[in-house]
């Protein structure tokens, strides 16, 4: 049984990196990208900038130009402004209560016209429906690291308050209804 949930979880982890390289090009930065380096990506360079040191986790990202160990907190202290093409932060934005901040440093380190790429949970999934319907007074037994999720409408109007025009909102791995896709693919593009 453990071995099907992990075999699962790395299938949707290679769909949502195989989704996201479809979108990706040009000069690339990968935030948080460490525990699952992207093998899809290739673009003029790839970095990734993360706080775990990526030789810590069995996977190596042989195809990042150059890896960082740092907080992205302090990405404009790492990378001049307009320095990258495309922006990617996969699974990242649930775990920050300063995702605006976050937003403005992206729009600061992508050139015009660059994009900024996310993915994070939906509160549409039918088991958070469930749980937040039925269980009001209980707690997630999911993952407790999570800090909010974000419903797609508001991401998209901060998105757009802090220089973004949405692309395209889509399912993250398999399937195509929200309602039955734990997590949402997000494509903006800076204005």
């Amino acid at each position: 049984m453990i071995r099907t949930s992990l075999a699962y979880v790395r299938k949707d982890v290679r769909m949502r990196h195989q989704r996201v390289a479809q979108y990706a090009y040009g000069d690339i930065l990968d935030i948080g990208y460490a525990r699952k380096p992207n093998h899809f990506l290739k673009g003029k360079s790839v970095t990734g900038i993360d706080l775990e040191r990526p030789e810590m986790h069995k996977e190596r990202a042989e195809n990042y130009d150059r890896m960082i160990q740092g907080d992205v907190r302090d990405m404009l202290d790492h990378f001049r402004p307009q320095s990258f093409d495309t922006v990617i932060a996969l699974e990242f934005i649930e775990h920050i209560d300063w995702y605006t901040k976050f937003l403005e440093d992206c729009h600061t380190v992508l050139k015009k016209g660059g994009r900024l790429i996310l993915s994070t949970p939906t509160p549409y999934y039918y088991i958070s429906l469930i749980g937040n319907s039925f269980l009001i007074n209980g707690r997630s037994k999911g993952c407790f690291e999570h800090i909010t999720l974000h419903e797609p409408r508001v991401l998209n109007m901060v998105a757009d308050q802090k220089g973004f025009e949405t692309v395209k909102v889509t399912s993250a791995t398999r399937s195509y209804i929200p309602f039955f896709s734990y997590s949402l693919l997000y494509i903006y593009r800076r204005r």
